[in-house]
């Protein structure tokens, strides 16, 4: 799937409206290595520029998936807002839509149903799974109530758990990367969000945890948060008409890799473990930017202008497989893709060029660039860069147009992969596959 990173001009506009309306990387000589392997030298990497990354570091298997495709399962794959695996298959969210597939991709069913009913969702932004109780959770866009809807695995309505209270604004924006902003983690609901400027009046937090009953067990906000929260204080509160000078930060990152989870905040240069009781932040590495002292002002403000997007380097994603961390960044009219060994330290990156652009209805300054995927050794096929994430998988979005255009047949045959098999599954799957198929899942089975 083609991944187009806005910034945050373009949805702090969109953001803003709303609040109103709702009040192996080569080993050649290039390789750079650090000297402390809990730091991540970012601005060597991104120096370190090399021509492609190979799928192959992180993956034993690529599973591929096409979703069956008939009336009733039929969607717009660009409207995917979240994608969760489980034991028995896929719950996707999509558009006002939950539609649950199998393992194989065949289509089981819808969960739940669009619309203003209490046993109903509006826009359903994010979904989890509980497999000890058998239950779907569910959460509804553009409502003020900030209910979790709870589906039992036959897509039957149970209850409604108060996930947060009234007017806290449970939402992420839809231009990130990762953008659901509700997870089903280890037993525990993890909500995140974007800490709107009303917030601000009250204790900020940014992710909050509660148990599988729904009892409260922790907040957590970013540091530098606090010290702008203080500041806005010091000056005379919130002004809500000066909003582009107090704009305050897009959610959290929460990356999954077989029991660890770390966290990156959004401005933050540093990535935090966090604890088992989902209660405490432990710092991990450093990332080392090379940028000069950024105020925390300049961190929050809204416009960030094009003399900031050039000097500082800023952290926007993670991903983690056994032997690397993968730390997505932008710099100057860039995006790289830093690839981290954990063990040697060593670091290089693979970049895209896009642009800075400025829009004269926000008086803003932002990116628009497609970021840098990795090269499908495995079966040849589409470059990947993967729209979900888990402990053990990295999920893939490829609309059957991309496949259909990209892949010549004849060639992909002649190509030698990883695993032989899994190229003659795709093939296969391209044999049968039209343009207006739903998506097909590639499915990346992390060492």
């Amino acid at each position: 799937m083609s991944i187009v990173q806005l910034s945050h001009g373009e949805f702090a506009f969109a953001f803003l409206l709303y609040l109103l309306l709702a009040t192996s990387c080569f080993h050649d000589d290039k390789t750079h290595t650090t000297q402390n392997t809990n730091i991540i030298d970012v601005s060597a990497a991104i120096s370190n520029d090399i021509n492609q990354m190979l799928l192959s570091d992180v993956a034993e298997d690529l599973e591929i998936i096409p979703l069956y495709t008939s009336e009733k399962s039929v969607f717009d794959y660009s409207k995917i807002k979240h994608i969760v695996s489980y034991k028995n298959g896929f719950l996707i969210s999509v558009g006002n839509q939950i539609k649950n597939f199998s393992r194989k991709g065949d289509y089981i069913r819808d969960v739940g149903f669009f619309g203003q009913a209490p046993t109903a969702f509006l826009y359903p932004e994010s979904v989890g799974y509980n497999d000890q109780g058998n239950e779907i959770y569910v959460t509804s866009g553009f409502s003020m109530t900030n209910d979790l809807r709870v589906y039992d695995v036959d897509g039957k309505y149970k209850r409604s758990l108060k996930i947060a209270k009234d007017g806290e604004y449970i939402t992420t924006s839809s231009m990130r990367i990762e953008t659901a902003e509700y997870r089903f983690i280890d037993g525990y609901h993890v909500l995140r969000r974007m800490l709107p400027i009303p917030d601000m009046r009250r204790e900020p937090w940014q992710i909050m945890v509660k148990d599988s009953l729904n009892n409260f067990v922790s907040t957590i906000v970013d540091p530098t948060l606090i010290q702008f929260r203080q500041q806005l204080i010091n000056i005379g509160g919130f002004d809500i008409s000066r909003a582009g000078e107090y704009w305050s930060a897009f959610e959290p990152v929460i990356c999954c890799y077989k029991g660890k989870r770390s966290i990156m905040f959004d401005g933050n240069d540093t990535i935090y473990n966090w604890g088992k009781a989902k209660r405490k932040l432990f710092h991990r590495y450093l990332l080392k930017t090379g940028s000069q002292f950024v105020a925390v002002k300049d961190l929050h403000q809204l416009d960030k202008t094009e003399d900031y997007l050039n000097r500082y380097v800023h952290p926007i994603y993670l991903l983690e497989s056994r032997d690397f961390l993968y730390v997505v960044v932008e710099h100057e009219k860039y995006a790289y893709l830093c690839k981290f060994n954990k063990k040697t330290g060593e670091i290089c990156s693979i970049r895209n060029k896009g642009e800075i652009r400025f829009s004269e209805l926000m008086n803003v300054h932002y990116r628009r660039i497609q970021l840098p995927q990795f090269t499908d050794d495995i079966t040849g096929g589409c470059s990947f860069y993967p729209d979900h994430h888990n402990d053990h998988e990295w999920i893939g979005v490829i609309p059957a147009e991309r496949l259909l255009t990209e892949i010549d047949i004849d060639e992909l045959e002649q190509k030698e992969v990883k695993l032989p098999h899994r190229k003659q599954q795709l093939i296969n799957v391209l044999k049968n596959l039209k343009e207006d198929d739903n998506p097909v899942l590639m499915i990346v089975k992390l060492k």
